[in-house]
């Protein structure tokens, strides 16, 4: 599971708690997502589905990308085959929202939904890049343009993307988080450290993200390897997996790992699920995308258990660094500009002080009522 996965499941736990929206969630096939609905008691449907493939070739750790017209040709003969799929289902009901998440949910529910009377709602989590002449961008906003009769943009960048005839139908409403979810505790601290072998003074760093050169740990591994040199009792503890994404960028990290002879140093966790266990585990946790991201939930879930927190320079991360003080902001590129934040954090008092400042903060802007408030105001005025 990813963000917008986890954004879904956290929508519809607070949605549940409104007596006159009936929900209904569409997953195109079983998997972890399902699983943690049956155990929440969350209806959802598995509709008949075929994946879809990445539509480039990234080459030189994401340096480069080339169209695949494979890719391409193969997509669009699914999104034909699901959007078929789920436009059975629509027919069966009356009077309903569509709610999609997900790039190529958006061309599904949008062809699905053609000559039927329902409303659609777009929630765009995902910034399309201008890359094969803007493309894809283009063809993104003609859909968007016949398409859904709202748009909700989880970022400023992505409002920014979209034409003005659709920006007059869209709003920003950035993710939120439950501000007790992943609270971080002494006991689970200790727990943690025990299970990964870590001393219990030793000086945490972490980061929580899936693996995907966009994301930058390969530079925060880079930024570490040196910075251990002057700190024997540093961690770097990073958390996640190359989900949706190939094991290569993954195994060069761990490569680059095992040349420098730091395993005990840094150490991979794998995909985790039990966060506030693992900000507990952190005394810093570190955000280093490369490019714009918007309102991502990883850096969203760490603010809300109030570790302190470093972040890359990539703009689009600002409207929300913005409604926060004392956090650094560095260039992902400079090696030297992530060893000053963590140097920044090297004492338990100044972690503590901007720690419980960032949990006051969070409370005030992106608490998960505070999201779920904003979108349900969308659903009803569609």
């Amino acid at each position: 599971m990813g963000g917008a996965q986890f954004s879904t499941f956290y929508l519809i736990q607070e949605l549940q708690k409104y007596p006159k929206i009936e929900i209904q969630l569409l997953l195109p096939r079983n998997g972890q997502f399902s699983r943690l609905c049956e155990h929440n008691l969350i209806p959802f449907f598995i509709y008949k589905s075929q994946p879809m493939l990445s539509s480039s070739i990234s080459l030189f750790q994401d340096s480069i990308r080339i169209p695949n017209p494979f890719a391409w040709i193969n997509n669009l003969i699914r999104i034909l085959y699901n959007s078929k799929s789920i436009r059975n289902i629509f027919k069966h009901n009356n009077n309903i929202i569509i709610l999609s998440k997900g790039l190529y949910s958006h061309f599904v529910t949008t062809i699905a939904n053609r000559k039927l009377s329902h409303k659609l709602i777009w929630h765009l989590q995902d910034l399309i890049s201008s890359r094969f002449g803007g493309l894809l961008l283009k063809l993104l906003n003609f859909l968007a343009k016949v398409g859904p009769n709202f748009i909700i943009c989880d970022g400023k960048s992505i409002f920014d993307s979209l034409n003005t005839h659709n920006q007059s139908k869209a709003n920003v409403i950035l993710n939120g988080v439950q501000t007790d979810l992943f609270q971080r505790t002494e006991k689970l601290r200790k727990y943690g450290r025990e299970e990964f072998n870590i001393p219990q003074d030793a000086y945490v760093i972490g980061h929580v993200g899936r693996f995907t050169p966009w994301k930058g740990q390969l530079k925060l591994v880079e930024a570490f390897i040196d910075y251990s040199n002057q700190n024997r009792q540093a961690i770097l503890l990073l958390v996640g997996a190359p989900i949706f994404d190939s094991d290569f960028y993954f195994n060069e990290i761990k490569k680059r790992i095992s040349n420098y002879g730091l395993k005990d140093k840094i150490i991979l966790t794998g995909f985790r699920s039990d966060l506030d266990k693992m900000f507990s585990t952190m005394d810093l946790f570190v955000y280093p995308s490369l490019e714009k991201d918007t309102s991502p939930l990883a850096l969203l879930s760490a603010l809300s258990s109030g570790i302190p927190v470093a972040v890359s320079s990539t703009e689009s991360l600002d409207e929300i660094i913005q409604k926060f003080i004392g956090i650094p902001i560095f260039n992902p590129s400079h090696k030297s500009e992530i060893i000053t934040a963590f140097n920044q954090f090297e004492t338990e008092q100044i972690r503590d002080e901007i720690g419980q400042i960032i949990y006051k903060n969070f409370n005030k802007h992106f608490n998960m009522k505070i999201h779920t408030q904003y979108m349900t105001d969308v659903l009803y005025s569609i």
